[in-house]
């Protein structure tokens, strides 16, 4: 069935007249609504924001698609009596305008899809924006004229001049931009006329670009600023020859070979994977990673012995723009001690890019299955990872370096209790604990995984159990973080409410952090948990903590309201 999405002039019209609480409300009502094409006639079952209307509006005669409008817009707010509330009858009739102007003048348009109809709002929106922005001429009465694009110089897709103009096998011309992200979200198929399409079967289309921009020229007096020439896009034949000549200048540069050569592929890499997502796809789907990784370790034994880090940290930083490492043997050649160790040395003294640079590095190595078990066989080298982290997260230089160094630490930390124990000691668990006091939701479910991760050694415990905003700080991120971020706060808390078997630790401690547990709270947050449900071992450790707050549960406390805003229903 052949789909296409209309030109949206004749939507901007109406929306343009209408104020922003009443454009809300008109753009509302026309996500529900699906069109469904037949032979002769459309068929139209409205579905409001009310679930329990559902008519249908035949478009042949206009009058029973006005009376059907009206009778559906009555049943679906019963209680809603217009002749008393003008502004809701006006946002009746408008959309049941703007709804028949669509219908009318877009014939061929089918479409099933709710998205698609919520898309064609916002294309409305963004048009009706675009009108109202557009370049004006002085007419001969001296009345404004606007500027009128030509129709085939639009994107289908945004309805903008296209300023990257490329065609599809199916003959539709689409601003690269635009189709590209179309096909990021996942839709492998082309907008018009729905048949297959990829990203590489994308071809520039010179003429158009050309006559767009000749058409900007000859209307630059009118306000109208020309296109500039786009890039051409890399290919892989492009990409596998540069990283050939990458492979090759690495080797040259480790047996005493010109720097700059070197320095300036990786530039070169760098430079075409920041400049566009396509290009980052390219360059990883030929083995970027791998080659990047291979040049690193290369490198690293001449930096070892005290040779310029210019280059290892250009490699390092071309490598972080290829990331994420879907490459195992990428991340098995960073994980390597010739290039691990060096790494580690730039994440602790290098410059504040290479800082950044190299704890992203660290965080893509050690997410990898297998990579952190595998670097805490070396406890040495697990230990000299942990302390950089730890500098970084205690010493932050931008929230993305602190995230992606808390998300390592963890990994290390959950797997051995060695290296817990070595995070408790670099003093970390205070920095979590006040970080956790305004740290955003991404910030605080990492930092609660950190902290999870680190009480399962005995020398965490013991730190979060004297750090007076341990407990407190705990019990008010329940509910509020995430349904993940919740099941870690039952979990540190029943870490700190247990007994510690084989470490000597005061009963004082561990009956200090009950009570301060049950005097904030925890009682009635644990009972409301059990009650929306949970995951099987979240369950168990919230039963056993509620038995051991129960022995010192004297009465009925109360608990702020506002904790348990935003509550959803757990999938046990």
């Amino acid at each position: 069935m052949m789909t296409a999405i209309p030109s949206a002039d004749a939507a901007a019209d109406d929306i343009v007249a209408v104020d922003e609480q009443v454009e809300k409300a008109l753009l509302g009502q026309l996500k529900g609504i699906i069109f469904k094409f037949r032979t002769f006639n459309v068929n139209v079952p409205i579905q409001t924001l009310y679930p329990s209307s559902s008519l249908s509006l035949y478009l042949n005669p206009s009058h029973a698609a006005q009376s059907s409008l009206n009778s559906s817009f009555t049943s679906s707010h019963p209680h809603q009596d217009t002749s008393k509330n003008p502004a809701l009858l006006s946002v009746s009739k408008q959309a049941q305008e703007l709804l028949l102007r669509l219908v009318r003048s877009t014939s061929c348009w089918v479409t099933t899809n709710l998205d698609d109809m919520a898309l064609l709002a916002r294309r409305a929106r963004r048009a009706a924006t675009k009108k109202a922005a557009a370049p004006r001429l002085g007419g001969d009465d001296g009345v404004e004229v606007e500027l009128a694009i030509p129709a085939h110089f639009r994107c289908p897709i945004s309805l903008d001049l296209m300023r990257d103009p490329v065609t599809a096998p199916t003959g539709i011309t689409y601003d690269r931009a635009s189709i590209e992200a179309w096909l990021d979200t996942g839709r492998a198929t082309c907008p018009v006329t729905h048949a297959a399409l990829r990203h590489e079967d994308l071809v520039p289309n010179h003429a158009t670009r050309r006559v767009i921009q000749d058409w900007c020229v000859a209307n630059r007096s009118r306000g109208v600023e020309r296109i500039p020439t786009p890039k051409i896009p890399l290919t892989h034949v492009h990409a596998a020859d540069l990283l050939f000549d990458l492979a090759d200048a690495a080797r040259r540069h480790r047996h005493g070979g010109s720097r700059s050569r070197c320095a300036e592929l990786v530039a070169r890499v760098r430079a075409l994977a920041r400049d566009s997502e396509r290009n980052r796809r390219c360059l990883a789907s030929v083995g970027t990673a791998r080659v990047l990784a291979a040049a690193f370790e290369s490198i690293a034994s001449e930096v070892a012995g005290g040779g310029d880090e210019s280059v290892f940290e250009g490699v390092l930083a071309a490598l972080v723009c290829v990331m994420p490492l879907d490459d195992e043997e990428a991340a098995r050649t960073l994980a390597s001690p010739t290039a691990l160790g060096p790494l580690v040395g730039i994440a602790e003294h290098g410059t504040l890019a290479g800082r950044v640079n190299a704890v992203l590095a660290i965080k893509e190595v050690i997410s990898c299955d297998g990579a952190a078990a595998l670097l805490v066989t070396d406890l040495n080298k697990a230990h000299e990872i942990v302390d950089a982290l730890v500098k970084m997260i205690k010493s932050p230089i931008c929230p993305q370096a602190t995230k992606a160094a808390m998300v390592a630490t963890y990994h290390l930390a959950r797997f051995d209790e060695r290296v817990a124990s070595r995070v408790a000691a670099a003093g970390l668990v205070p920095v979590l604990v006040e970080s956790l006091v305004d740290a955003d939701k991404s910030a605080s479910e990492k930092a609660l995984a950190v902290l999870d991760a680190v009480l399962a050694s005995g020398e965490g415990r013991a730190v979060a159990r004297a750090h007076a905003l341990a407990v407190p700080v705990l019990v008010k991120k329940m509910f509020r973080v995430s349904d993940m971020g919740t099941e870690l706060v039952v979990s540190a808390l029943w870490r700190l409410g247990c007994n510690d078997e084989e470490v000597d630790v005061e009963e004082e401690a561990v009956t200090r952090c009950r009570v301060e547990a049950l005097r904030v709270g925890a009682f009635q947050k644990l009972l409301l948990l059990l009650q929306v449900g949970c995951r099987d071992a979240t369950k168990e450790k919230a039963t056993e903590l509620l038995k051991m707050l129960n022995r010192y549960k004297k009465g009925s406390e109360c608990v702020d309201a506002v904790d348990f805003r935003g509550l959803n229903r757990l999938s046990s």
